[in-house]
């Protein structure tokens, strides 16, 4: 990266995986396709091979479907990507307490209709790279509110942010709102803070929101991040409770990880349970709140209560 910024900021930018005739569709028929470049400069670059570089660290299949994630091969310009940010919208994935058998939170996952969509997170990149990261923030705050003002005061949703989300949040609408918001950090992210610090989360937490680490308990910084953070939640991925109920190890590992959380007051909560002899086992554990296709599975109507055993189709790939 440091080589890049070295060079000449006016080098062109090249686009992967999109082709001639994608360029013929959004330029004049009179700039040939072999010299349209587009000036660059440092930071653009940098996002650019951030890009590349996590493309090919997630090339993995999503769950084994055989999908993965990519870019829109949609050339966008800025206007063709306010219309894709007003198809935005969250789906909501109910977490449930099997003690008090009441619905504590939803998970707001950010979904479009939109046959350019592929990603959460390829979307924000197409979006950053655009310089729309405001009025995305801005849409998505507007759905936040509006669902929040439907809760019992008693409800919570959960909001995925990344680290450089999270100065926005402190300023904006939904702090008005901060008791009834968690905000859901992801550990892909994690080095982003351990560089930037943990400031920002005590500012957020004086604020009134309440924190949760996400996909924990599958990598060795996990911990670390934990200590650092002091979330109110930390969510165990679903790696650790697919089929938990046959693994002695991943049950060790889990009831550890409850016993840690008992003595911090942290709340756990099991993410990806999909089959009641999970949920059992989990609750055995010590782990009372869970979300998961077993209880219901994401839908832009949140359901109040379980939908026990959900039989509908299993996802064709899981979108986080």
């Amino acid at each position: 990266m440091r080589r890049l910024r070295d060079w000449h900021p006016d080098i062109p930018l090249l686009t992967i995986g999109v082709t001639a005739e994608d360029f013929e569709e959004t330029t004049p028929r009179s700039a040939p396709s072999s010299e349209l470049t587009m000036q660059a400069s440092p930071a653009v670059i940098e996002l650019a091979v951030a890009q590349f570089v996590w493309l090919g660290k997630n090339s993995a299949t999503d769950e084994g479907a055989g999908k993965v994630y990519r870019p829109s091969t949609r050339i966008m310009n800025r206007a063709s990507m306010r219309e894709e940010i007003e198809e935005i919208h969250f789906h909501y994935q109910l977490i449930w307490s099997q003690e008090t058998n009441v619905a504590v939170g939803y998970e707001c996952l950010m979904r479009s209709n939109s046959p350019h969509f592929r990603s959460p997170r390829s979307f924000i990149f197409e979006v950053t790279r655009l310089g729309l990261s405001k009025a995305l923030n801005h849409h998505l705050d507007d759905l936040a509110v509006s669902y929040i003002e439907k809760l019992p005061a008693c409800g919570s949703i959960f909001l995925n942010a990344a680290y450089v989300d999270l100065q926005h949040i402190l300023h904006s609408k939904i702090a008005d709102y901060a008791d009834q918001v968690v905000i859901d950090f992801p550990k892909y992210d994690s080095e982003a803070a351990f560089e930037n610090g943990f400031d920002i989360f005590d500012r957020l937490r004086s604020k009134g929101f309440r924190i949760a680490i996400d996909d924990a308990g599958t990598a060795g910084d996990d911990l670390s991040l934990i200590l650092h953070v002091r979330p109110d939640f930390v969510k165990i991925d679903h790696a650790l409770v697919r089929n938990v109920h046959l693994h002695e190890e991943r049950q060790e590992l889990i009831r550890l990880f409850v016993s840690y959380f008992d003595l911090k007051g942290i709340v756990a909560i099991a993410e990806g349970v999909e089959k009641e002899a999970e949920a059992n086992m989990l609750q055995s554990l010590g782990i009372d709140q869970m979300q998961g296709f077993f209880f219901a599975p994401p839908s832009i109507q949140a359901p109040r209560t379980p939908v026990y055993k959900y039989q509908g189709p299993e996802p064709t790939r899981r979108i986080p």
